[in-house]
């Protein structure tokens, strides 16, 4: 039996109830129960989740997850952070107008508002279409570095981008946990983020926050790759500091 399997709705639901998180990460791996637990179980503790789709057949779930939700209206803030890549993307926002969770964009002039050169416009469009879901998107482009769709700050209803560039390692010597270092340290600085909510509930973070974030989260992925270890032993606070 595979260990995501042995993970049961029970033990989530207990661990988070217990715990009380500000910050709770699950991934296509979990099944979609226990995914729904998880979102369900954490919405409730106001914590803020953070989703990594993991690969094309399992980017899915979480929608499958939100669709189990008792109360649709709170469907739009259940989750608040996807990584999906281009190409997980595409299959998110398909499934989720397959689902009725999310309507198509319509409008052409708002997917050239915010265009950018390192994506194409049907990129742009998907994250869009997700928006309303995910507030926000860090869609991972590889050698290109990650765009980030997000609330805006004049109007956090509106969405915004923000490209970042990628950082270039030294030297390659191993490439696991180059993308689990980057991960935790996304959440170590979620975590450490003062009013993470609004009093209204809405998420007090937008898409320039978040690309910062990316931007130091980045260096921990570097030391990573620069490492002969998984996780580098250069990984501190102070390297995202």
């Amino acid at each position: 039996m595979d260990i995501n399997d042995m993970l049961s709705s029970d033990q989530v639901q207990e661990a988070i109830t217990e715990l009380i998180p500000d910050v709770v990460a699950i991934d296509g791996n979990m099944s979609i129960q226990v995914i729904s637990t998880a979102i369900t179980h954490a919405s409730s503790c106001k914590a803020y989740v953070v989703y990594e789709p993991t690969s094309i057949p399992k980017c899915t779930k979480i929608l499958s997850a939100l669709a189990l939700a008792e109360d649709k209206d709170k469907v739009g803030s259940m989750v608040h952070v996807v990584t999906p890549n281009q190409l997980e993307l595409r299959r998110m926002a398909e499934f989720a107008l397959q689902l009725g969770l999310v309507k198509d964009v319509p409008a052409d002039d708002m997917v050239a508002a915010i265009h950018c050169h390192e994506l194409d416009d049907s990129t742009i469009r998907d994250a869009l279409t997700l928006f309303p879901l995910f507030p926000v998107l860090i869609i991972k482009l590889g050698e290109k570095g990650a765009a980030i769709v997000g609330p805006s700050q004049k109007d956090r209803a509106k969405p915004e981008l923000c490209h970042i560039q990628a950082l270039i390692p030294g030297s390659i010597i191993n490439c696991n946990g180059a993308g689990d270092s980057l991960v935790g340290a996304m959440l170590a600085m979620l975590h450490k983020q003062n009013q993470l909510f609004s009093s209204e509930g809405n998420i007090n973070i937008n898409a320039t926050d978040i690309g910062d974030m990316v931007r130091r989260a980045q260096r921990a992925s570097i030391a990573s790759l620069e490492s002969h270890r998984a996780i580098s032993e250069k990984l501190a606070p102070e390297l995202i500091e």
